[in-house]
């Protein structure tokens, strides 16, 4: 509490000119900045060569607490300056303005490094600027660790969240291509767009912040969770193949594909768990990401995504089959046969398929044959 921070941020304030800081205007909008910042109780403390001035001018009358202030004219200003760099180190001044008092840095100690905090600050800063010194030849940067550090971290959230679209976009290609289906596509990126929701709303939830160590874990699991999905489709194409009883093809899906696809996620998540025993907290914040991003994968692969394929029974899973129509000729007694119709409905008689509600229509066979399907040579 009673330190002043060991975080720096600094406000480059510029002028066109060289000369430009000693205009008083200037520096009462300096000072009165330093007053705005230091009312948040994240800021430990500022200095800036308006404080210099305002010290020597209040040496200069006495030590009387109302002469700290600014000087009311340039002449003024400069006169202090130039007393204090014939008696005093001429170093000093260094770190708040440049040789030509053109620039000078406004130097902000934060006792918090998160990146909200940070950003709080600059565009409490940013706006004072904007509209403070709009009327000033003035233009006013931010630097320092503080600002650099916010920067980073903001295109660090802004390529993660393009990079997602862009590998969920990639994934939905590839998969279509792979199952020959726009709608396999959309299927297979179901589980890890979910897991990555329910990740973004955790990290919100528990306070995990996006860093430059767990920002990796996105990209992890939407490797990884894609497989689930992609076990579990291939399974299921190949028993709707071979049954057509929908519930018989989800449980043995679920049995074979989600049993294989269950071991793989505990083993998985468990070697990503182990994270969590480092001392450093970007590894622990890694292993907890990609852990859950697994499990939601994983979840997600057997409950989600076999409901939306059995609710909406896409064609690249289940074909539409055409239903069987069947054809039926009379043989004469001279061995000729003639078609006599066919028929889309059948009746089963023991082990025989027996065709009724004959539709005519005329045509002749040349060959003796009774009733087959009509993708089978007559």
């Amino acid at each position: 509490e009673k330190m002043n921070g060991t975080i720096s941020l600094n406000v480059v304030v510029e002028g066109r000119e060289a000369d430009s800081i000693k205009d008083p205007s200037v520096l009462r909008k300096i000072a009165s900045l330093q007053t705005l910042v230091e009312e948040d109780a994240v800021v430990g403390g500022t200095i800036s060569i308006a404080d210099y001035v305002k010290r020597m001018n209040k040496a200069m009358n006495e030590n009387r607490e109302e002469f700290n202030t600014i000087p009311d004219t340039r002449e003024a200003v400069a006169q202090y300056l130039l007393m204090y760099s014939l008696s005093g180190d001429p170093d000093d001044f260094d770190e708040v303005v440049d040789y030509d008092y053109r620039q000078a840095n406004v130097i902000v100690m934060l006792r918090d490094d998160h990146t909200a905090v940070v950003k709080k600050v600059t565009d409490k800063i940013l706006k004072y600027a904007k509209e403070q010194f709009q009327d000033e030849p003035i233009d006013v940067n931010l630097a320092g660790f503080a600002y650099i550090t916010q920067v980073i971290i903001d295109l660090s959230v802004r390529g993660l969240l393009q990079s997602s679209i862009l590998s969920i976009v990639a994934i939905y290609i590839m998969t279509s291509i792979m199952f020959r289906s726009f709608m396999g596509g959309i299927f297979s990126i179901i589980p890890i767009t979910l897991a990555m929701l329910i990740n973004f709303g955790l990290m919100g939830i528990l306070g995990v912040t996006i860093g430059f160590a767990n920002s990796v874990a996105f990209a992890v699991a939407m490797g990884v969770g894609v497989d689930y999905a992609i076990h579990i489709i291939f399974r299921f194409q190949r028993e709707a193949a071979l049954n057509s009883d929908l519930a018989e093809v989800s449980a043995v899906t679920l049995q074979t594909s989600g049993k294989a696809v269950s071991y793989n996620a505990i083993v998985v998540t468990a070697g990503f768990l182990v994270l969590l025993a480092s001392s450093f907290t970007a590894h622990r914040d890694l292993g907890l990401l990609l852990s859950l991003s697994m499990v939601t994968s994983f979840v997600g692969s057997v409950t989600l995504l076999p409901a939306s394929i059995c609710l909406f029974k896409p064609k690249f899973i289940f074909p539409q089959e055409r239903e069987p129509v069947w054809w039926f000729a009379k043989v004469d007694p001279d061995g000729t046969s003639r078609l006599m119709g066919s028929s889309n409905k059948v009746v089963v008689s023991g082990s025989h398929e027996i065709g009724t509600e004959v539709s005519e229509r005329p045509s002749s066979l040349h060959s003796p044959v009774q009733s087959h399907h009509d993708d089978e040579p007559a």
